[in-house]
């Protein structure tokens, strides 16, 4: 069982509660699923295999998370990147995520 499929449960258990809170703003675990079930489809229909890995260059924010558990979903390997990395630092990190 990966994290895309614990939240899938979370949401079939307690789908209005909130799955995640970031300042103002939240999403219920059932909107975190559908939502997250979408967007893993969506990089899986551009081509992205289970195994691939995918950047994410986001800020810390509901986003990213949704970003990160699509990936789940997909099979994907995510790799943040953080926004406040030197350009070189930030393509050295990616270059050294190799699975």
């Amino acid at each position: 069982m990966n994290l895309g499929n614990l939240l899938t449960a979370s949401a079939l258990r307690n789908p209005h509660k909130a799955a995640l809170i970031f300042q103002e703003e939240s999403v219920s675990y059932e909107q975190l699923d559908a939502t997250t079930t979408s967007l893993a489809q969506a990089l899986l229909a551009q081509g992205r295999q289970p195994g691939d890995r995918i950047a994410l260059h986001w800020p810390n924010s509901i986003e990213m998370a949704k970003l990160l558990f699509a990936c789940f979903k997909a099979g994907l390997i995510a790799v943040p990147i953080n926004l406040f990395l030197k350009h070189l630092r930030s393509v050295t990190s990616w270059r050294t995520r190799e699975p």
